[in-house]
């Protein structure tokens, strides 16, 4: 009996698995192939109001890779307010998962009846698809999107002067081999940089803040807006200005306690956006969700991120722009470190080589897991949050407009 007990509660744990993980795409080209197949379904619902772009860049193949827009215009449907959802995903390679996981779910279960209740939307996949593909935070530039866009007008000119006293471990400029060993090394020179008397908050925010200066080290901000966001400029204004108020949320993983959703606020919160963090996030938070700001433990501030570029081109004000980032590792400095670690070693790699092939998918698999653990409690509790967050949390926005 208790072997068959047994065998009955492992077919159970493997149905599980199998089905937390089917509601992620495996790769960059089955992501897009399922958000694809929800913009067809749409379309075929609403041909005349249905507007779709994509922007490309070449791949180390030579292939073209994509990302893709949609905007679902439904403001014929709406009552008093015409609000807009936006969805983007994407912006750094290995965390394109979880958003796009919820991208092609929304399409599929809630984007019509939305539609009918009057709510617009534009919905951005792989914003990063280069990094999607090839398992890289940063795009074929090697600049990190998230430090791209131009919330401030000096952005590109700043000086991180804390990077620069750390930039020879942050970016080694040699062949990488030895995994265990190059690990050990970065570990032990950062501890030695705590030794002499740094915090590890000042570590966290030189190393991750951003940095304009260093084209192949990591966080690097770039010298101008990178193509993708001249594209985004282009069409996003006239949309976002056009409807009477705006939720948008912008999907990442990685940075939080493990297991967590951790609802993101940025430095351009405008009044709107405190008034329904205030009506309708905190009543919802707790066990749902951890409503955070870049001051909070474990946690730092950037420039140059999507959420505060979205809030500027929102002339009027009415906008509340979030971050759904995904705790994975949590905010021990050891776990922070790991992260950190592996993110140094691909970039390493991309730029200066590595030893073996195997070495190389080594690299890129680690980094692939601390960014999307392919376990199966986590990935639940991800398919959850998202579905909490594009149904209930959207509808509290919506009755606060009424």
């Amino acid at each position: 009996m208790k072997r068959l007990d047994f065998f009955y509660k492992a077919i159970f744990m493997v149905l599980l698995q199998f089905s937390a993980l089917s509601y992620f795409p495996k790769d960059y080209e089955h992501a897009r192939e399922q958000f694809l197949k929800g913009a067809e379904r749409i379309s075929k619902s609403y041909p005349k109001i249905i507007y779709t772009n994509k922007f490309s860049v070449i791949g180390d193949e030579g292939e073209e890779l994509f990302s893709d827009f949609i905007f679902l215009d439904c403001r014929k449907f709406a009552q008093k307010s015409q609000p807009l959802l936006l969805l983007t995903s994407g912006v750094h390679g290995p965390e394109s998962f979880v958003g796009s996981a919820a991208q092609i779910w929304f399409l599929k279960n809630e984007s019509e009846k939305r539609c009918k209740q009057g709510v617009s939307q534009v919905i951005i996949h792989a914003l990063n698809p280069y990094g999607f593909k090839y398992m890289r935070r940063f795009n074929k530039n090697n600049i990190d999107l998230n430090r791209n866009f131009p919330t401030t007008s000096g952005i590109y000119q700043q000086v991180n002067s804390a990077y620069k006293n750390l930039e020879d471990i942050l970016n080694p400029k040699n062949e990488i081999s030895s995994l265990p060993l190059r690990s050990v090394c970065v570990v032990t020179k950062l501890a030695k940089s705590l030794l002499k008397g740094q915090s590890p908050e000042d570590i966290r925010q030189a190393s991750v803040g951003g940095q304009y200066d260093f084209p192949e080290g990591i966080y690097y901000g770039g010298a101008g807006p990178e193509p993708v966001v001249v594209w985004l400029e282009s069409i996003l204004p006239n949309i976002l200005n056009s409807h009477t108020s705006v939720l948008h949320y912008d999907f990442h993983t990685g940075l939080g306690k493990k297991g967590v959703l951790h609802m993101m606020v940025g430095a351009g919160l405008t009044s709107f956006g405190k008034r329904m963090i205030k009506k309708v996030l905190k009543p919802l938070s707790n066990e749902n969700f951890e409503l955070t700001t870049p001051d909070e433990p474990g946690f730092y501030k950037i420039q140059g991120d999507i959420i505060d570029y979205i809030s500027l081109l929102k002339k009027d004000g009415k906008i509340l722009s979030l971050t759904a980032e995904y705790g994975t590792v949590g905010l021990g400095i050891f776990s922070q470190l790991k992260t950190l670690t592996r993110l140094i070693n691909e970039n390493q790699g991309h730029h200066f080589g590595y030893s073996s092939d195997r070495v190389k998918r080594t690299v890129k698999e680690r980094l692939k897991d601390v960014f999307h653990p392919p376990k199966s409690t986590w990935l639940r509790k991800v398919r959850e949050k998202n579905t909490f967050i594009l149904t209930q949390l959207l509808d509290g926005f919506l009755s606060e407009l009424n």
